[in-house]
């Protein structure tokens, strides 16, 4: 009986994009038998994840322990979260004033995720919200730092 060996395949994928596989063929018992396929890389452009800002880096201590990664030329917003728009009803400007006031580290370039999640509270709060709505509301409420 041979030992099993491995054939580099390249194919398309469904979205156009090339994949690498490795095919590993099975011992000789009569006919070739395809026994793992293991996919070994992907030939799409993919993005990395994005950066963690440097005021979160710096609150979990990682200069600390590194110190020559602290980046220099970061922008810092240190304006606070404005008062909400006079367009909103009032119980989209209650979430937002609530928000506002619980989420001290809240800035000016938080506004347009603010008025989102203070929407979706205000339609929450009143039950006018479905089950997919809840899960962004929660998923958005995390991203301005309201979970922890």
């Amino acid at each position: 009986m041979q030992p099993a060996s491995s054939l580099p395949l390249e194919v398309m994928d469904g979205h156009g994009a090339r994949q690498s596989l490795q095919l590993f063929l099975g011992p000789i018992t009569g006919p070739w038998q395809i026994f793992y396929v293991h996919k070994i890389q992907k030939l799409r452009n993919q993005m990395g994840r994005p950066r963690t800002p440097t005021a979160v880096l710096e609150l979990r201590g990682a200069f600390r322990r590194n110190p020559n990664r602290r980046r220099k030329f970061e922008p810092r917003i240190s304006t606070a979260l404005p008062e909400p728009p006079p367009r909103l009803p009032k119980p989209v400007k209650s979430a937002w004033l609530e928000m506002q006031g619980r989420g001290y580290w809240l800035t000016s370039a938080d506004r347009f995720l603010v008025e989102i999640a203070a929407t979706l509270m205000a339609r929450y709060r009143f039950e006018e919200i479905k089950s997919g709505d809840v899960s962004q509301l929660i998923q958005l409420l995390g991203r301005l730092g309201f979970a922890p």
